[in-house]
């Protein structure tokens, strides 16, 4: 959370265009790489995965999949709905498993489903029948009136034995970039065809679209903003 909070984005939305979501995350890596030289903060770069997570939740995948499973790949949560409303069409019960930092389920006037209020509305709107989520250590909660199940880990989840009895019908993926380091885009994309592997999908639905955001340009303008802030500081310490 302190982390989190230090190092991330601290927009409450995600309605910024992909350019603009770019920039934000260009002043933060800027500042990241000052506050580690100067104060000896951590660098947001030195952020990986969880691998032993990962590969847990590869095991919860393989377990529960049937030979129908779908999985679909998008840059926002607010795409789930356009999931729901293809299963809703079948008359089809709907219990949603969500891994999150967040809960998704905060309290808004908004009548616009967006990445915060996803989960509630939903629900509000009887859309789907259940909700259960899947949190990290320090996640906060906000749906504790509304969620079914609240699991600590995706391990907690695997070893439920009355987890998931009718198994998987859809995976739905959120990259969320607003809130996701670039630098990580590649991990996002490797464990989507990890997934996808084990449901023997080639190409991932949605995938092409995801935006590899790590590239030369966006490090050139990272370090090169950084030495900007470097040389300013120095400056105003001058005077």
């Amino acid at each position: 959370m302190e982390e989190r909070f230090l190092l991330f984005p601290d927009s409450g939305t995600e309605n910024f265009d992909m350019n603009m979501q770019t920039f934000i995350w260009i002043s933060r890596y800027s500042s990241s790489i000052v506050n580690n030289k100067v104060y000896g903060n951590r660098d947001i770069r030195e952020i990986g995965v969880l691998n032993d997570e990962i590969d847990t939740l590869y095991n919860l995948v393989d377990r529960y999949i049937k030979e129908d499973t779908k999985l679909l790949v998008c840059e926002s949560h607010k795409n789930i709905v356009s999931v729901i409303d293809k299963s809703k069409k079948l008359n089809e019960k709907i219990n949603v498993y969500n891994i999150d930092f967040h809960d998704d389920c905060f309290c808004t006037n908004e009548t616009e489903i967006h990445c915060g209020n996803w989960g509630r509305m939903l629900l509000k709107k009887k859309m789907i029948d259940n909700l259960s989520w899947i949190k990290r250590d320090d996640s906060e909660c906000n749906g504790s009136d509304i969620i079914e199940n609240i699991y600590n880990s995706v391990q907690e989840l695997y070893d439920n034995p009355k987890t998931l009895n009718d198994r998987i019908d859809y995976i739905f993926i959120c990259r969320s970039g607003m809130w996701s380091p670039p630098h990580l885009d590649d991990k996002f994309v490797s464990m989507v065809y990890g997934i996808a592997d084990l449901m023997d999908i080639t190409e991932p639905d949605g995938v092409g679209e995801i935006i590899h955001r790590w590239n030369k340009n966006i490090q050139d303008q990272i370090y090169k903003l950084a030495d900007q802030i470097q040389k300013n500081i120095k400056e105003n310490r001058g005077k």
